[in-house]
Order: structure tokens, then sequence, then C-alpha cells
């Protein structure tokens, strides 16, 4: 499977409280139904202002991602998609 956008064992926190990020990662809109746009793995996703991850009509596929500590959801699905995540 070939991956657009793939992300591999870090960190996405925003540094301080005041300077947070309004989402860790935003992606829309699948091109091939059978391609996910992001694989993440290995990864944690927090302190953001609204979603850690926000997808719309997308794929995405995780495993073993921690998301936490934001102001609306740790993970927005939006109109459809394939999601795949795995601990």
């Amino acid at each position: 499977m070939e991956f657009i956008l793939k992300k591999e064992a870090g960190i996405i926190r925003s540094p301080m409280q005041s300077l947070r990020m309004d989402f860790g990662v935003s992606i829309d809109t699948a091109v091939n139904i059978n391609q996910a746009m992001l694989e993440i793995d290995n990864t944690i996703i927090e302190n953001m202002i609204d979603d850690d991850i926000y997808a719309y009509a997308t794929n995405v596929s995780s495993y073993n991602c921690v998301l936490g500590d934001c102001g609306a959801a740790s993970l927005a699905l939006d109109n459809g998609g394939s999601y795949d995540s795995t601990r």
C-alpha cells in the first residue's frame, strides 16, 4: 500500500499553552479510496486548541498512537472515509 503522508515515531506538541496550534494533523479528501492518505505510527499528539487529528473524507491508518489534551476531539472523523487504528 502506498501512502501520501507517513509519520513514524515522534511527538507533535504545541510548545506552550499560549502558543497552542489549532490542529496536530489536518488532512482531507482521499484521491484513491484504496490508498491511505495518512499513516501515523508510534506518535504522541497533544496540547492542541481544537483536534489532535482532523480527517475529512479521507483514509487514515494509525498504530500505537497517543492522542490527548486537546480542546475538542482527539480524533475528528468527518464526512466518511476509511479509518484503521490499532494498538
